[in-house]
């Protein structure tokens, strides 16, 4: 039970990761077309 527990939660934080540097990305490009 434990292991797709830590599987999901490492899941969860990649996944989570990838869309503060997608919201990062989205924000620079909005700042240079201003």
């Amino acid at each position: 039970m434990e292991e797709p527990i830590e599987k999901l939660s490492q899941f969860n934080r990649a996944f989570a990761l990838d869309i503060r540097a997608n919201d990062l990305w989205n924000w620079t490009y909005d700042c240079s077309n201003k």
